[in-house]
């Protein structure tokens, strides 16, 4: 039932691969410029690309050698099949997922570490240092429907609703919502100032995700992936949106409404996350700086023109993000007392 049209990988950012086997030579680690993504298989990397198209070329190179490379796997799933449809997420480097239709002898892989500077070439390092990720492949026996398999940019992966389905069942929560939310967003292609107009798309992601829940009874992390697809939503606009929300989650805060449009003397805004029976507005910043000077001026008249309204304004940045305690401590600031006092963190979207 998921018919949304795959996008396609941009070329500057699909991987340039060699594989051993093909090359008829087993001395491309002597090759200049080639780096090991796992064994038999090299990646050439440009060196004028920003760091993040760096990390994001070398994950999708992962999941597309390991697919290659095991010829049991049905396709790419999880975070892997997300990278492919641009499903936007958290995780910078996430684990490679392959789908099999038996269980390997072998279910996880531990793979070359990259290590990606501010400037130059990303190198293959023996030791992971604090920012360097420790990726895995984990091959698992999954029942995967023909019809929840589709290819995209040449690749077999699952389709936007199996893939955030699977990421809720594995994934971390604060990940996993934000796959969940940008495959709503892509299913439903929620409109502002028409909410009503993907009503009928947002019932029937949910009643497929019920129908995934009831046949994989029994699936270790259910528990979890239950409450992560009872909170997706498509109003999140942005990864940093959703892993805001899921840390207002986790902490047992009410559930926020999200894009709500205020009426301000200086014209119409929504706003990303609100609680209006507290006066509390949240906003996710997901520029890394603001271009012009005119931009910061324009971004503090309509904050202005919102806190005149009587809210309580909180302004959360990417680099907000990388301290969730200090966040939290933030948060519950902004509410009365006695509703932190009754807070119940929920132990499926813990932190």
């Amino acid at each position: 039932m998921d018919t949304t049209s795959p996008n396609s990988i941009p070329n500057y950012l699909r991987p340039r691969l060699y594989y051993a086997d093909s090359c008829g030579s087993r001395n491309l680690w002597r090759t200049p410029g080639l780096q090991r993504v796992m064994r038999g298989v090299y990646i050439k990397l440009e060196l004028d690309r920003q760091r993040w198209e760096q990390r994001f070329t070398v994950s999708l190179g992962r999941a597309m050698a390991a697919l290659r490379t095991t010829p049991s796997a049905r396709c790419l799933t999880h975070t892997s099949a997300a990278l492919v449809h641009g499903l936007s997420m958290w995780t910078q480097e996430p684990d490679v997922y392959l789908a099999l239709p038996s269980r390997p002898q072998r279910c996880t892989v531990l793979l070359p570490t990259f290590h990606f500077p501010a400037t130059g070439e990303p190198v293959v390092v023996q030791r992971a240092g604090v920012y360097d990720a420790r990726v895995r492949i984990h091959r698992r026996c999954l029942e995967v429907a023909d019809e929840e398999i589709e290819v995209v940019s040449g690749v077999a992966v699952t389709t936007i609703l199996r893939t955030a389905f699977d990421a809720a069942c594995d994934e971390p929560p604060a990940n996993a919502l934000s796959i969940a939310d940008a495959a709503l967003r892509r299913y439903c292609q929620p409109d502002l100032w028409h909410p009503e107009a993907c009503q009928d798309r947002l019932a029937q992601a949910r009643a497929y995700w019920d129908a995934l829940l009831e046949r994989h009874r029994g699936r270790r992390g259910l528990p979890r992936a239950r409450a992560v697809l009872a909170v997706a939503s498509p109003w999140a606009m942005l990864p940093g949106e959703s892993v805001l929300r899921w840390l207002v989650l986790s902490l047992g805060l009410p559930a926020p409404s999200l894009q709500r449009l205020v009426v301000t003397r200086r014209g119409e805004y929504f706003i990303d996350l609100c609680w209006p029976e507290f006066g509390i507005a949240l906003e996710f910043d997901g520029r890394l700086k603001y271009r012009t000077e005119d931009d910061v001026f324009a971004e503090k008249l309509r904050q202005d023109a919102i806190h005149d309204l009587g809210w309580d304004f909180l302004r959360v940045t990417w680099q907000d993000l990388q301290d969730m305690a200090a966040l939290a401590d933030r948060l519950l600031r902004l509410f009365p007392a006695s509703v932190v006092a009754g807070l119940r963190p929920p132990r499926d979207l813990a932190w």
